[in-house]
């Protein structure tokens, strides 16, 4: 657990050098495209069962589809942490939405090509040490008035 993916490197600096090329207002245009993203209707069920024990562990409660949907869309509105990357398998731009939970504890909203993608809990060092590819917007996503 916690290592990072093969070619995590290689991604993180053609990632850096699109945001470079970027101007303010295309990044802008990127995070909103992000923060828009749906869930396609026949994943929320499986991530639920997929993920649903460890939410309700970090939350104190289990979650409907309803709420989870709820959750995940404030969250992507307003994230304390923004990260973005390129996919793996894909070679698609991905952005993660993170809530801060107290302590270690975090729920990240996974994005792509207008979809959410997941949504888990996980302890955030183990988190960044497994996805080294992404790289932290926080402060440009601040910038724009878009979120944390």
């Amino acid at each position: 657990m916690g290592e990072p993916q093969e070619g995590a490197e290689e991604r993180r600096a053609v990632r850096l050098e699109q945001l470079k090329a970027m101007s303010s207002e295309e990044f802008a245009a990127e995070v909103r495209r992000h923060q828009s993203a749906t869930w396609q209707t026949r994943r929320v069920a499986g991530h639920l069962d997929k993920h649903g024990r460890d939410l309700a562990r970090v939350l104190g409660c289990s979650l409907s589809e309803r709420e989870l949907i709820q959750l995940s869309r404030g969250i992507l509105e307003l994230p304390d942490r923004v990260f973005t990357g390129i996919n793996a398998p894909t070679n698609q731009i991905e952005y993660a939405f993170v809530r801060d939970l107290g302590g270690a504890d975090i729920i990240v909203v996974m994005t792509r090509a207008g979809a959410l993608r997941s949504m888990f809990p996980s302890v955030l060092e183990h988190w960044l040490r497994r996805r080294s590819d992404l790289v932290e917007v926080t402060e440009n996503v601040r910038e724009l008035g878009k979120g944390p």
